[in-house]
């Protein structure tokens, strides 16, 4: 997509009113983008102003990275939990940067048979992968899961931990991996998350948060359960 102001002639103070043809004949000025593509979206705006406030705003900006999405990417894939949320997110991707590089796998990162199968889905290799998902919520999250850890930490960590590990045994992996972290893992006292403590930082004393036994015998404090677990994290992505 690019974007531009239109300067063409205006007749009696507005602008001509025969569209497509006023905007094929148009002289434009890009504010962002290359003009020289095959297709684009072309935004009229009804003054130079206008268009710099609306390209300038946040809601604009934050679009900017993904409509500039590098040409040579051949393929994105969206690894979601929820097929109906995944064909939305895939279809606003499309519309957003005009390419179909978009494919969905199915993959709940707090079951690891999904976590496999999802792997398995995946065609080839990977240039880069991006572990975004994190979960924080009520004690529900500290139940088991049949690997023995709690839904929380499977969602944080260890499905991520799967993910990433099954790629790089089978050398699918090619250039990089992005662990999205937290704050919370060192605290954040404006939000009343206490920083993560431990004694001695042991495999045994980690274990506890693993497997959610840390908190027995103890009031049950949800900020600090997700505050440990991405610290944990922190600590897995940085060996």
């Amino acid at each position: 997509m690019f974007i531009v102001r239109n300067t063409a002639p205006t007749l009696g103070g507005r602008p001509k009113s025969t569209e497509a043809r006023v905007l094929a004949n148009a002289n434009w000025e890009i504010l962002h983008g290359d003009a020289s593509l095959t297709s684009g979206a072309l935004v009229r705006f009804p003054d130079h102003e206008t268009a710099v406030k609306w390209y300038n705003s946040p809601e604009y900006q934050q679009l900017i990275d993904v409509r500039s999405l590098r040409p040579e990417i051949a393929r994105i894939y969206l690894a979601c939990r929820n097929q109906d949320r995944a064909t939305t997110a895939k279809a606003e991707l499309e519309a957003a940067t005009g390419r179909s590089i978009f494919d969905i796998v199915l993959m709940d990162v707090a079951d690891l048979g999904s976590v496999r199968a999802g792997l398995a889905a995946i065609d080839g290799s990977l240039d880069a992968l991006v572990m975004n998902v994190g979960v924080i919520g009520d004690k529900k999250l500290m139940n088991l899961t049949a690997d023995g850890v709690t839904t929380l930490f499977a969602t944080n960590v260890l499905g991520h931990v799967v993910l990433l590990e099954g790629l790089l045994t089978k050398n699918r992996l090619g250039e990089v991996a992005v662990f999205v972290g937290s704050e919370a893992a060192r605290g954040i006292p404006k939000l009343r998350m206490k920083r993560p403590s431990f004694v001695s930082t042991s495999a045994d004393e980690l274990a506890t948060v693993i497997d959610g036994s840390y908190f027995a015998g103890k009031k049950f404090e949800p900020s600090l359960a997700f505050s440990q677990v991405k610290y944990i994290g922190a600590l897995w992505i940085a060996t």
